[in-house]
């Protein structure tokens, strides 16, 4: 019997840490895409390379 719960709280265990690992490497791999993408966008405006809207028209600058 106490082997069976040792096991059981083993797998438990060893469960959690595998959905902390999965949750730690997701949150900060959004972390480093939104990143990426403001500063795709930082150096777009600061270039002037203005987004276009869907009716042709510009679309105003982060800063605006």
């Amino acid at each position: 019997m106490d082997a069976a719960i040792a096991g059981l709280i083993g797998g438990l265990v060893g469960a959690s840490a595998s959905l902390l690992g999965l949750w730690l490497q997701q949150h900060y791999q959004s972390k480093r895409e939104r990143f990426k993408v403001a500063a795709e966008l930082g150096l777009a405006e600061f270039k002037g390379d203005y987004a276009k809207a869907a009716d042709g028209g510009l679309v105003a600058p982060l800063a605006g």
